[in-house]
């Protein structure tokens, strides 16, 4: 009897703690990430990428308008840098443990084409390039990005009333322009889509979460023609609710932080986002 009670006991013991470890947190781990463009003023890409680890981020995003590092002058990030400076920039990110996300974004020139950003993206390892451009030439962007393998993302801004013919902004047109074309995605911003006084989440089912990357804000006005970006959680948003409809849509890409309004001192805000998000 004693031996059948201390069996029982030992059971309950190793069946609590499997209990116990069963028991994990249902905050998600997100993957987030530091837009170059908010640092251009105050910092080079390399500092960047340092800023990102120090913080916790995961990753960031290049823009054309970062200088690289002090050590190169004034050079930018773009796909005529010299072979040394993609060198350095591939080893900065693997040294320290930070993803490219993705680059651009802005539409081809009269004698460019798709190719030239997107064997770029794929020789620096970059998976996304943002493209926003005339959507009539949205077959060629997608037939380009099957070749290379380089997803490519439509960006928005917010509405327009002096220009009809921008409808980049409306999720409804976006999904219109990318159902039937598999290698092209939406980089949804949430923040001109507050501005063009948008639901967020409605916004993210609409485009049934063909999302290769979102830049990931929190206005402080609903409806505002201006930026009044705010430190996640601290704005007009239903944060909770936006992140609860990417998880349903099954979205496991970067939630990159862009908030306009904070270019001269962007650290402390990052930072309270990055807090933020890793708690919801």
């Amino acid at each position: 009897m004693k031996k059948l009670l201390l069996l029982f006991l030992a059971c309950s013991v190793l069946f609590g703690c499997c209990g116990d470890c069963n028991k994990t947190s249902t905050t998600k781990k997100r993957k987030i990430a530091l837009h170059g463009y908010v640092y251009r003023k105050v910092m080079t890409l390399e500092e960047t990428v340092l800023e990102a680890k120090m913080l916790g981020a995961d990753g960031v995003v290049c823009t054309s308008t970062q200088k690289i590092a002090k050590r190169f002058g004034n050079t930018k990030f773009t796909k005529n840098m010299t072979a040394e400076q993609k060198a350095f920039v591939k080893k900065l990110f693997a040294d320290n443990g930070i993803e490219f996300v993705s680059y651009g974004l802005w539409d081809i020139k009269k004698g460019e084409t798709p190719d030239m950003y997107l064997s770029f993206c794929k020789e620096m390892g970059i998976p996304v390039f943002t493209w926003e451009g005339n959507w009539d030439k949205a077959q060629m962007w997608n037939d380009a990005s099957k070749k290379w393998g380089v997803k490519v993302a439509i960006h928005n801004h917010q509405k327009n009333p002096k220009n009809p013919k921008y409808m980049h902004w409306n999720p409804e047109a976006l999904w219109e322009v990318i159902k039937d074309k598999p290698y092209l995605y939406a980089c949804a911003d949430n923040g001109h889509w507050t501005r063009s006084s948008l639901d967020t989440p409605q916004g993210y089912r609409t485009l049934r979460g063909r999302l290769a990357a979102i830049h990931f804000k929190d206005p402080a006005v609903f409806g505002a023609e201006n930026k009044t970006d705010a430190t996640i959680g601290e704005g007009v948003l239903d944060i909770p609710k936006c992140l609860a409809t990417l998880d349903e849509l099954g979205y496991d890409g970067f939630l990159v932080l862009e908030n306009e309004c904070v270019s001269d001192n962007p650290t402390e805000t990052m930072r309270k986002s990055i807090k933020y998000l890793r708690e919801h």
